[in-house]
């Protein structure tokens, strides 16, 4: 299915439940967000799809976003998939703008060789209070600049934890890399800055992140990885 004059090519394949009127429309408003993320690639073509589970009574969402050379994948499983959407179009939004903000050549400030530490650690100290405004104005991008000190140390801890799940860590760099993981982290940080408490050190409650983040990953039931951005397949719970 295909919406009528899009800004992009978008397919929507629903199986299980077929939406209403009412529902398609919610559906085309949330493409609508994400379109105009778009307009400078030469091309751009989104999948979604929604399925549900009638033996776990859950529904299933799915979104990709196909660019030249890069392919963005966002999804959700919960027991109503409109939120489940909504949700999963914010992260593709989110990735999308980072993405941008990175090929518009803004200097990443604090990339570095990863050491031997490990625990996950700022090289200089974090601005605090961006943090906190970049969330509280859901900007992901300021959020990911704000994350500058801190993305070395975390990238190197990832390293050292994908070692505990095989059969995630047999698929580095064939189905994902050790970016998307550490992407994720981020987004789970984003998403749940408001649970981090103070008496906390922020690298601390950051690397409590890094578990869910692998076994968002690998979530399928049956041992297939779900990954996160990818550009063969566009597979993520």
């Amino acid at each position: 299915m295909a919406f009528a004059e899009p800004t992009f090519d978008t397919d929507l394949d629903v199986e299980g439940f077929t939406p209403t009127d009412a529902e398609t429309q919610i559906i085309a408003a949330e493409v609508d967000r994400i379109q105009p993320l778009g307009r400078e690639f030469p091309t751009q073509i989104l999948h979604i799809n929604l399925r549900y589970n009638t033996n776990s009574e859950e529904y299933q969402v799915k979104l990709a976003l196909v660019l030249p050379g890069q392919t963005f994948a966002t999804g959700d499983v919960s027991e109503v998939w409109e939120p489940s959407l909504e949700k999963s179009v914010q992260k593709m939004i989110h990735r999308i703008e980072h993405y941008k903000s990175s090929m518009s050549g803004e200097p990443e400030q604090a990339r570095i060789a990863a050491g031997t530490t490990m625990e996950v650690e700022p090289n200089r100290r974090m601005d605090g209070k961006q943090v906190a405004a970049a969330v509280e104005s859901g900007n992901y991008t300021e959020f990911r600049k704000a994350m500058f000190p801190i993305e070395a140390s975390l990238r190197d801890r990832v390293g050292r934890w994908v070692q505990r799940y095989p059969q995630i860590q047999a698929k580095i760099g064939t189905r994902f890399t050790i970016a998307d993981i550490v992407e994720e982290t981020f987004l789970l940080a984003f998403d749940r800055y408001s649970h981090w408490h103070p008496e906390m050190f922020f690298g601390q409650w950051i690397e409590k992140l890094i578990d869910p983040a692998m076994k968002a990953i690998a979530h399928d039931p049956e041992g297939e990885l779900e990954t996160i951005s990818f550009q063969r397949t566009w597979n993520e719970m």
